[in-house]
């Protein structure tokens, strides 16, 4: 479908909403396996407001597009790893100017970015990314950070505006409270176990080696629930591996549901989120929701993500620190009190106010 096609079908789904003039949200890159952007918009934007995901490289069809007026459009970029991707040298350099072009295509108009990692996982050209990032904090009318340690993480790479930040934290989807029995019924586990839980998809920088090795360390009735689909990488796909062959794991390696993710983590003791790197977690949003504690690594941004949710802390990288902190949340009680809906309102606020800058 051409951009023209898009928005315009984009254009009739808000007025058969209710809008007086149509609004619409363009966000990117598309993320089939991340509700992320549905989540945030559900938070953030009015029902009138219809939100449409599209390639980089159709952006400036859309953009044309919108230049006909008559459609009051925002755009929303969240991931900029389709930028340079995993190249290196000058292949990197071309696909740089090419996404430079692609930001340029905005000519004037608003632009939201949602600051998802200091750098994506598998940065190649760290220059080269943060001239991005900067040419991005340049462009922007609104910066959206989770974190609200976001400016010194990103500090060594790129400086955010204060101006135009704001921090609302990761949504979520709504929980629907299911018990800790109920949910091993649910997934079927032994009732005589104690479990860990280590959710979302499996790459490299979660973790899931360190812990799997920490399990080893712990209690032989302690247990470990990996529920998420491997990355498609060799070092994902071997830890996917690993974990399925681990007598004291219940695996399940694929795609899923919110449904499911909450069963998996209501029905564990304690949630295990060895990051090696992380600047926002979702499923330590998802575990104040459900009212479960969260085992982290001890660093300055990570504490002030977690804030007030019953969280451990232990030596990033150190296996025995990890089990230690494991067994000491679950010697205590055995949930920690389940947050209530999370604060949208400022970016909600901001986003309104770009619509009375068209």
């Amino acid at each position: 479908m051409t951009g023209a096609a898009l928005l315009a079908q984009a254009a009739r789904r808000s007025l058969s909403a209710g809008a007086h003039r149509p609004r619409v949200v363009v966000w990117l890159p598309p993320a089939p396996r991340s509700r992320f952007p549905q989540l945030l918009g559900a938070a953030t934007l009015p029902e009138q407001v219809i939100a449409i995901p599209v390639d980089p490289p159709d952006l400036p069809s859309v953009v044309e597009a919108a230049s006909g007026g008559g459609v009051d459009v925002v755009f929303h970029l969240h991931w900029t790893s389709w930028a340079l991707g995993r190249s290196e040298g000058s292949p990197a350099e071309r696909s740089l100017v090419a996404a430079l072009d692609v930001i340029d295509a905005l000519g004037d108009r608003n632009l939201i970015w949602t600051v998802h990692n200091a750098l994506p996982h598998e940065c190649r050209e760290v220059e080269l990314e943060s001239r991005l990032r900067r040419t991005l904090v340049e462009r922007a009318a609104v910066i959206h950070i989770m974190n609200p340690a976001t400016p010194e993480v990103v500090a060594p790479w790129y400086a955010l505006d204060p101006s135009k930040t704001i921090v609302s934290p990761h949504p979520v989807p709504p929980v629907t409270g299911i018990g800790r029995e109920e949910a091993a019924r649910f997934l079927e586990l032994d009732p005589g176990v104690q479990w860990v839980a280590h959710i979302g998809q499996i790459r490299p920088y979660k973790g899931l080696d360190l812990l799997l090795e920490a399990l080893d360390l712990l209690d032989p009735r302690i247990g470990l629930i990996v529920a998420g689909e491997p990355g498609t990488d060799a070092n994902s796909q071997q830890q996917a591996t690993t974990a399925a062959l681990h007598p004291r794991v219940h695996a399940r390696l694929s795609f899923q549901t919110d449904d499911q993710l909450e069963a998996a983590m209501a029905a564990a003791r304690v949630v295990a989120l060895p990051y090696r790197q992380v600047l926002n977690s979702g499923v330590l949003e998802l575990a104040k929701a459900v009212g479960r504690p969260a085992v982290l690594p001890d660093l300055p941004h990570v504490r002030a993500m977690a804030q007030d949710a019953g969280a451990a802390f232990y030596q990033p990288g150190d296996p025995p620190a990890l089990a230690e902190a494991i067994t000491s949340v679950m010697s205590r009680a055995a949930t920690v009190t389940p947050a209530g809906p999370a604060d949208h309102s400022a970016l909600a606020a901001a986003v309104s106010r770009l619509w009375l800058t068209e």
